[in-house]
């Protein structure tokens, strides 16, 4: 679905260092998670209302200390999961190498870095890669990271708005879960 791959960009977008267009993007981001899974939708619009009335310059600050100089909120995905290990050199490759075969670039940025992971999510249309990295990578840093920041941080409660939204949800109860945009398994 196309209002997915929408999402996944916003949501790599928002967790970049800001710009100067955080704020469109929260709107745009939180309007496509109220058509696409509204029980995440609070979450978003507390994610904006938290950065409505910063500065550019507090935003930068905030989003410095949270992500840069805070090794419990490291952005980066194989860091977080493996550490500083040969094991995240072999993930930084396998992700390089996806990459590169679904003509995707991360730009300056790691290949393991969170927002460049959902970028990708939001660029490749293989259900089961978007599980694969859903399940085994993103959500466990998210639902890691996530804690560490109290409950009223803004980037706190981005990180648990993004948690929810790549969370399983049950379709029918009792039915197996699947991701936002993936299939339940069989």
């Amino acid at each position: 679905m196309e209002e997915n791959g929408s999402l996944y960009r916003l949501l790599g977008k928002l967790l970049e260092y800001p710009r100067g267009d955080l704020r469109e993007k929260a709107h745009q981001c939180a309007g496509l998670v109220a058509a696409l899974r509204p029980e995440a939708q609070g979450l978003m619009e507390q994610f904006l209302a938290s950065i409505e009335d910063r500065s550019p310059g507090s935003l930068e600050e905030t989003y410095t200390a949270t992500f840069d100089l805070n090794p419990a909120c490291c952005p980066y995905v194989g860091y977080q999961l493996v550490g500083e290990d040969l094991r995240r050199a072999a993930l930084m490759l396998k992700l390089q190498e996806d990459y590169r075969a679904a003509g995707f670039a991360t730009g300056n940025e790691l290949p393991d870095h969170l927002a460049v992971m959902l970028r990708f999510l939001g660029h490749q249309r293989d259900g089961a890669v978007e599980r694969d990295l859903v399940e085994n990578a993103l959500l466990p840093v998210l639902q890691k990271m996530a804690p560490t920041l109290e409950e009223t941080h803004p980037y706190g409660r981005l990180l648990r708005a993004v948690a929810a939204l790549l969370a399983p949800v049950d379709v029918v109860a009792g039915a197996p879960a699947a991701p936002l945009g993936g299939e339940a398994a069989p």
